[in-house]
């Protein structure tokens, strides 16, 4: 018996059959899960990503609520797969798990070229399974962050056999691979301080050796910074409000210790799993806080003790951890504490782990190795199915918004967003009563979220209770007067309701905030074209082309503006565009035929 396992640990058929599989049987029932989440921001309302305008990706386009997010490479390939699979979640769920698939097929690749390929398999199989990777695969818009993990790990094995064949075309390959990381993800700006443990711990590189591969760290290095100069520097500037309430740096620091605990505990047990996670902010050093910071510490030192004492593949492991949630720790503040999809990088180092003690055990010498060598392949049959169930299950809670948030707000009942996503989910199935219910308990938990002003002024707006929908949008504004689209919606309001200039001004005041909002420069060129403002509606409807050149309402418009200056051939020319767009856009031809 023992001897056929060894047989099949060797046997590379089977090994790469096994990894497959225990990649795709834990996710064989997202297939019918629907959007979730933040998905119908991207792959729904957003009209940006109908075409592959890479020019646009890389100045910032990116979804009303997502501009922070700049990951050029990823709205790229979003792009382009949406021009197969439009806005059916089908396409994208298999497209994840080859994602998922191809990460862990690096991960076993990596993991053989530290140590043996018994721990290698073992690891595979663990990073495979593991239910926190699910916020990370099922969650769509997540699973292209993830791309961004696949390519960094591409780009750590490209280097791994640079290393060991010393051939510059693997390391060029590597180089570019970064590349590609950094712009799809930005969490991948680790990857230089990777490479670096790698060379220290595995490779055992003394000073001069390490400082004799310092021009090739430094193209790492200029990657990442190239990333993090054009996001903070060069694309931040052009939005002037910021997205977050501002959290001073020693209260970040002090909860990111308190995360960094939840972390561990994400990764190795993975139960209960939750879209949010319930860590208050500290604003002190207090219990909880130094706990915290002595597990950290003690991580570190004993780290470094694994080093001295030539144990380096555990120093290797602590520090990937540690390292890869660099990024998420809020020293540059970002929009959560502890998020699943976080974790999607760090927990290979409990899958290398995993799979050290798995051979440790497998190999266990003496009379006694035999039974530890029965005892270490049915541990991992166990952890690996305990696992892969529990990644199973969670998916089911993705199905769709519904169930994931009704989950949520199982889990905690006084989480304000559970109540106005499930406010914004109903409210996109024209269940009105229904959204306007989950928005007002939101209110209740917290008479100040503006957010939920929002929702409920967008519900009375779609039934056309216009008063209503503006008292609602004026107090998310009271509320938060930074955010672009309660200024849109004010203005849209006030246009049905025939108050003109009060429209105008709203779309201004959202413009300002946001100088890329798409739909407020075209609300506002076609409140001009209503007012024979021929001019001003060409110069809104000219910039909002800038932002959007998939929109053919936009071309109608442009050609409506030149019909009212009388230049008919550049008229003629926008009806015919807009025809070679949507052929079935009626009042373009009617407009064509009359300029005949």
């Amino acid at each position: 018996m023992l001897q056929k396992i060894t047989q099949l640990l060797n046997d590379k058929r089977f090994v790469f059959i096994a990894i497959v599989l225990a990649v795709f049987l834990p996710y064989s029932n997202i297939f019918h899960n629907e959007f979730a989440y933040d998905d119908s921001d991207f792959f729904i309302d957003w009209n940006g990503i109908k075409s592959v305008n890479v020019g646009s990706f890389f100045s910032g386009a990116l979804p009303i609520n997502h501009l922070h997010a700049y990951r050029p490479l990823r709205s790229v390939i979003q792009a382009i797969l949406y021009q197969v699979t439009s806005n059916q979640p089908f396409g994208y769920h298999i497209f994840s798990i080859l994602v998922h698939l191809m990460s862990t097929l690096l991960v076993y690749f990596i993991v053989k070229k530290i140590t043996h390929p018994h721990a290698a398999f073992a690891s595979a199989l663990i990073f495979a399974v593991l239910p926190v990777h699910v916020q990370s695969i099922t969650f769509i818009t997540a699973s292209f962050d993830s791309i961004g993990v696949a390519f960094l790990l591409l780009s750590f094995y490209l280097y791994q056999k640079y290393q060991d064949t010393k051939k510059v075309n693997t390391l060029y390959a590597s180089f570019i691979m970064a590349f590609a990381a950094y712009y799809t993800y930005e969490l991948a700006i680790v990857l230089p301080l990777l490479i670096i443990l790698y060379d220290l711990c595995i490779k055992n590189f003394g000073k001069k050796q390490l400082l004799a591969q310092i021009k090739y760290y430094a193209v790492f290095f200029i990657g990442s910074i190239s990333l993090l100069f054009i996001k903070f520097f060069v694309i931040g500037p052009m939005y002037k409000r910021p997205m977050l309430t501002s959290i001073d740096f020693w209260s970040r620091m002090f909860t990111a210790a308190k995360a960094f605990v939840q972390y561990v505990y994400l990764v190795v047990v993975d139960y209960p799993l939750s879209i949010y996670y319930d860590i208050r902010i500290s604003h002190a050093l207090d219990g909880t806080v130094f706990a915290s910071s002595l597990l950290i510490l003690a991580c570190i030192v004993f780290g470094v003790y694994a080093f001295l004492k030539n144990k380096k593949i555990y120093t290797f492991i602590i520090f990937w951890f540690i390292i890869s949630l660099l990024p998420v720790s809020n020293i540059i503040q970002i929009a959560s504490f502890a998020s699943d999809n976080y974790v999607y990088l760090a927990s290979v180092a409990w899958a290398i782990l995993a799979g050290i003690i798995f051979l440790k055990m497998y190999d266990y010498p003496g009379r006694r190795g035999k039974g530890m060598q029965m005892a270490s392949v049915i541990f991992l049959l166990i952890v690996t199915l305990t696992y892969g169930y529990g990644t199973w299950a969670r998916n089911r809670v993705w199905s769709n918004n519904e169930a994931l948030w009704t989950t949520t707000l199982g889990q905690h009942p006084k989480y304000m967003k559970s109540y106005s996503n499930l406010s914004d989910y109903y409210m996109h199935k024209k269940m009105y009563a229904k959204a306007e219910e989950y928005a007002k308990k939101a209110l209740e938990i917290n008479p100040g979220y503006a957010l939920a002003y929002e929702n409920l002024g967008i519900i009375q707006m779609e039934q056309k209770k216009y008063d209503d929908a503006v008292g609602y949008f004026q107090k998310a504004i009271d509320i938060n007067p930074d955010y672009a689209p309660s200024y849109h919606n004010l203005g849209f309001s006030y246009q049905e309701l025939g108050k003109i200039g009060e429209a105008e001004k709203n779309y201004k005041k959202a413009i300002e905030i946001l100088p890329s909002y798409f739909q407020s420069h075209k609300n506002l060129a076609v409140l001009y074209l209503s007012q024979e403002r021929f001019r001003d509606a060409l110069d809104e409807f000219a910039r909002a082309e800038s932002l959007d050149e998939g929109d053919y309402e936009i071309y109608f418009g442009l050609g409506m503006s030149y019909s009212g200056f009388g230049d008919i051939e550049s008229a003629k020319k926008y009806y015919q565009k807009t025809i070679e767009m949507n052929p079935d856009f009626t009042p373009a031809r009617e407009m064509l035929e009359k300029l005949k």
